[in-house]
C-alpha cells in the first residue's frame, strides 16, 4: 500500500520505513509541501491522528503519523506532549535538552526513572483509523552521549543498558524502542485486521486461547497473563480482583493463592468464578465462566518450589485478607521466617492453586462503531457450540 508519511522529520521517515517495509512511504514535501501540521492536544494519540487526518484531508491518501515524548517521573511526567517544544515553540534539541538538565540537576540519579512513549496511526480516505502504542522504561543522565539520535536520545539510559540510546545504532534501537515497539504493533494490525468471523477460529476454545495469549504476549505490554478472577459467597455477594494465569491445558486455567483468602472462602462455599482477560494493545477481551476445583498438593507444592524464595516466604508471611494493625508487622514476620526457614521452604497447608474448568468461552473484538465480534463457545455433553452475539 502506498501512504504519506505526516512528518517532515527525516530520521522518523528512516525509522519508519525500516518498520513498515510493506508501506510505500511519500514524504510530505512530495505531496503537500505547503501544509503545515500541528499538534495542539494534550495526548500523543490524538497528535496523532490530527497530524494523519489532516494529511488525509489535503491529499486523499492514507496517512501515517506518529506522536511520542519523554515522561520523567521527578517532573510530573514531564516533558510529555510537549517534548518537542519544551523550551519553546522552536526550540532546537540542544535547547530542550539543555532545559531538561537545569530541572533535574539536584535530583538523584536512581529517582531520574523515565519512559519513552509513542503513539503510531494510520488514517485511510474512507474513514478508517488505526491506533498502536509503545513504550521503553529508562533513566535521565545528566552529560549527554552519543550522537545516534536525536531529541533526548543522548540523554536517556534504556532499561537494562548502559549506553545512551543516542549511543545505540538505530538497527539495534529499533528492537526496543518506544516507536519499534508502536509501529511493529502498527504492522500487526495492518497484517491481521481487528475481526474474527466463525471461519476464523478452531473448533476447540481453549486452543483458541492459547493462540489469543501469544498474539498478546507478542503485543501486550505489562503483564499479558493477567485476568480478572469474579467470584461470589454463599449469599451472593460477589468480589473480583486481578491475579495471573500460572496454568493452561485441556482442563482449563490454573492460578494459585491463600485458601484461607477472601476468594478462597467463596470457592469453597459457592465453586463457580469468572475470568476476564483484557488485551488493550490488540483491542480483544476474553470471558470464561466456570467450575473451579483445587488441584492436588503435589501439584501446587511443583509450583510453590519453583517460585522465587521471597514469595514463598510471603506466602508464609501473609494471613491474606485479615485486618492487620501496621505494615511493620508483615514485614517484621517476613524476616523471622526468612531467618527460621533459610532456603528449605514447605509448601503452607493454606495456599495452592485452583483449575477454572469451562463451560463458556466468550471471545471479543473490538470493531468500529462500537459494532464488536462477539463468539462465544457453549460446552455441551461431548462438543463445544459456537454462537455469534449481538454487541
Amino acid at each position: 500500500m502506498r501512504a504519506v508519511f505526516a512528518s517532515r522529520n527525516p530520521h522518523k521517515l528512516d525509522q519508519v520505513r525500516r518498520l513498515l517495509p510493506e508501506v510505500e512511504l511519500a514524504t510530505l514535501d512530495d505531496v503537500a509541501p505547503d501544509l503545515t501540521l500541528d499538534e495542539p492536544f494534550d495526548t500523543y494519540e490524538s497528535n496523532a491522528l490530527g497530524k494523519a487526518r489532516a494529511v488525509v484531508d489535503a491529499t486523499r491518501l492514507a496517512a501515517v503519523a506518529d506522536d511520542s515524548g519523554l515522561e520523567v517521573d521527578a517532573l510530573g511526567g514531564a516533558p510529555g506532549v510537549m517534548s518537542a517544544r519544551y523550551a519553546g515553540a522552536r526550540a532546537s534539541d540542544e535547547v530542550n535538552n539543555r532545559k531538561l538538565v537545569e530541572q533535574l540537576h539536584t535530583v538523584p540519579e536512581e529517582e531520574r526513572t523515565c519512559r519513552y512513549r509513542c503513539v503510531a496511526a494510520i488514517v485511510y480516505p474512507d474513514g478508517r483509523e488505526l491506533t498502536a502504542e509503545g513504550s521503553c522504561e529508562g533513566r535521565v543522565v545528566l552529560e549527554g552521549r552519543g550522537t545516534l539520535g536525536f531529541g533526548y536520545d543522548p540523554h536517556v539510559v534504556p532499561e537494562g543498558e548502559t549506553r545512551t540510546m543516542g549511543e545505540i545504532p538505530l538497527d539495534e534501537k529499533l528492537r526496543f524502542s518506544h516507536r519499534g515497539r508502536a509501529y511493529r504493533l502498527l504492522a500487526q494490525k495492518l497484517a491481521h485486521p481487528g475481526s474474527l468471523d466463525e471461519s476464523d477460529v478452531v473448533a476447540n476454545p481453549l486452543e483458541q486461547f492459547g493462540k489469543w495469549l501469544r498474539d498478546a504476549i507478542e503485543s501486550q505490554p505489562g503483564e499479558p497473563h493477567a485476568m480478572t478472577l469474579a467470584t461470589a459467597a454463599r449469599d451472593g455477594k460477589p468480589s473480583a480482583r486481578m491475579v495471573l494465569l500460572r496454568g493452561l491445558d485441556e482442563r482449563g486455567f490454573v492460578f494459585y493463592t491463600n485458601y484461607e483468602s477472601r476468594k478462597g472462602k467463596d470457592l469453597t462455599e459457592n465453586p463457580q468464578a469468572a475470568l476476564v482477560f483484557y488485551w488493550n494493545a490488540l483491542d480483544r477481551q476474553v470471558c470464561i465462566t466456570g467450575r473451579v476445583t483445587k488441584l492436588t498438593s503435589e501439584e501446587s507444592k511443583r509450583y510453590f518450589d519453583s517460585r522465587p524464595i521471597g514469595s514463598r516466604i510471603g506466602a508464609w508471611a501473609s494471613h491474606q485478607s485479615r485486618i492487620i494493625s501496621t505494615r511493620r508487622e508483615l514485614v517484621d514476620r517476613f524476616r523471622e521466617l526468612m531467618s527460621r526457614h533459610g532456603l528449605d521452604i514447605p509448601l503452607p497447608p493454606y495456599w495452592g492453586g485452583y483449575r477454572v474448568t469451562p463451560d463458556t468461552i466468550e471471545f471479543w473484538q473490538g470493531r468500529p462503531n462500537r459494532l464488536h465480534d462477539r463468539l462465544r463457545y457453549t460446552r455441551t455433553e461431548n462438543d463445544w457450540v459456537i454462537e455469534r452475539l449481538s454487541p
